[in-house]
């Protein structure tokens, strides 16, 4: 999906609108220590978690490459944020790690919640919850 002409044309939106003070802080947060956990993916929607080294907010960046459109939950008023194009630089190198909650185990936390996401199917909307460690 990473690779598609979809997520090309994104990455180029992206790169594009954020501010260039913006990009050069989301390259930084790329490069350290910082994780990036893919929470879902499919050809609609790519959710990935931030988590940022000594911070205790982790920014949920949410990507739909179909509608060339992103979203993060940091609250920054800059759109697109440092947050969504680390996310981008990440995702297109393939780094992107999968959530643990995807493959059966549980975290190092232990600390779960639940998180809704909401697709339209038909005539109908479809609701599917996930559990999500942190």
């Amino acid at each position: 999906m990473f690779e598609s002409d979809l997520f090309g044309e994104l990455f180029k939106a992206i790169q594009e609108e954020a501010l260039p003070r913006l990009w050069s802080q989301g390259v930084n947060l790329s490069r350290g220590s910082n994780q990036f956990i893919l929470l879902a993916k499919n050809e609609n929607e790519i959710i990935v978690q931030l988590r940022i080294s000594g911070q205790m907010v982790s920014p949920k960046v949410t990507l739909w490459p179909i509608e060339r459109d992103w979203d993060c939950d940091c609250g920054s008023l800059d759109n697109p944020c440092a947050h969504v194009a680390a996310v981008m630089i990440v995702a297109k190198k393939g780094e992107l790690k999968e959530n643990v909650a995807n493959q059966g185990q549980e975290s190092s936390s232990g600390l779960a919640g639940l998180e809704y996401h909401f697709t339209k199917d038909a005539q109908a909307l479809k609701i599917d919850r996930f559990f999500v460690y942190q």
